[in-house]
């Protein structure tokens, strides 16, 4: 089994201050190289959630993130509102803009962290332990795309599909990638596996 792949020392996505993050072109879209692709403010609003912080541990649960327009290269304004705060969940919106226009809008919830006991049947299934051989190639490889690996085992697979994602840049200067900011990334990719 080859073991999971650490982000290469590459420039990151984002550049992050208090209040604002300053994207770079290495998260441009391939549709127009001054906006950027709709992974790359995924993961920098979910660093922004995970970031929160939270009398009690809590992990983020849902994320919903609504790309309202196009996202520009260049300087974003954050606004971060908590919605509600209680012992058990916490609701957040985060508001990501440019150029005094709201650009993107996301609401978070999380709950807090807690031991379970759940019956045998409520088990994950098991994940292949293996990283696929077969990469899935983009037609125009461009900005966010260039550091986005991604493999399946069936690329020819007409209903349901498996793929593998790597994304090897980092998405903040100074922070390791977190799953849920990959998660939040690779999930504008969907559409185009149906």
């Amino acid at each position: 089994m080859r073991p999971i792949l650490k982000e290469e020392a590459l420039d990151p996505y984002f550049y992050r201050k208090s209040g604002s993050a300053i994207a770079t072109e290495h998260g441009a879209g391939p549709w127009d190289p001054r906006m950027l692709h709709g992974g790359a403010p995924s993961g920098l609003i979910a660093s922004i959630v995970e970031d929160l912080p939270s009398d009690v541990p809590m992990s983020t649960t849902r994320l919903t993130i609504d790309l309202q327009r196009p996202v520009p290269v260049g300087p974003l304004d954050i606004d971060v509102n908590i919605t509600r705060e209680g012992r058990n969940i916490q609701t957040s919106e985060v508001i990501l803009s440019a150029n005094g226009k709201q650009v993107v809008r996301a609401a978070a919830l999380k709950i807090r962290k807690a031991e379970l006991e759940l019956p045998p049947e409520a088990a994950l299934p098991e994940i292949a332990g293996h990283i696929p051989e077969t990469p899935i190639g983009f037609p125009r490889a461009v900005g966010f795309n260039t550091a986005v690996e991604m493999r399946t085992e069936d690329p020819a697979a007409k209903s349901r599909k498996a793929v593998w994602f790597h994304i090897k840049r980092p998405f903040l200067d100074n922070r390791e990638t977190t799953p849920l900011m990959r998660a939040a990334a690779t999930g504008d990719y969907c559409n185009g596996f149906g």
